[in-house]
């Protein structure tokens, strides 16, 4: 019989702001994505464009230690006369240890009112959990258009 391990303890979930963006890091370095060094990380996730929201995503805390992101861009756009917030994640990632309590993160986002959010390039896993929450696939194709030298 094999035992699932569990985390040490059940983990915070806070608001990742750019004071935290140094706690943020380590975990965005999982993502290997070529030329993203933590300064580059930095100026980023320190670009607001919300009138609204604060911060870039969530964080799942234990004690001062980011064991969890869930990362999501927000800003507001003007449709039909009406501001509308809308929010795009991306980059989730969950130490293995605390992965039976990642659910937090997308709960957090779920709970903001009147936010539409979008996952634009989930990846097949964050897919199938995101479906479970109802998001709805809207183009399920991908379109890849060369760069053509101008004049032929």
């Amino acid at each position: 019989m094999r035992l699932l391990h569990r985390a040490r303890s059940m983990a915070e979930v806070k608001k990742a702001t750019i004071e935290l963006s140094d706690s943020v890091y380590p975990l965005l370095r999982h993502f290997d994505i070529p030329g993203m060094d933590r300064e580059k990380w930095h100026r980023l996730l320190g670009k607001n464009r919300s009138e609204k929201f604060d911060h870039f995503g969530y964080l799942l805390m234990e004690k001062s230690r980011a064991v969890g992101f869930l990362g999501g861009f927000f800003h507001e756009r003007e449709i039909a006369g009406k501001t509308r917030s809308f929010c795009n994640l991306f980059c989730w990632y969950v130490m293995e240890e605390f992965r039976q309590q990642s659910l937090l993160l997308m709960l957090a986002f779920l709970r903001e009112p009147d936010l539409t959010i979008t996952s634009l390039t989930p990846s097949k896993e964050a897919s199938l959990i995101l479906k479970q929450f109802r998001f709805q696939v809207l183009e399920p194709e991908v379109i890849i258009l060369p760069v053509m030298p101008a004049g032929g």
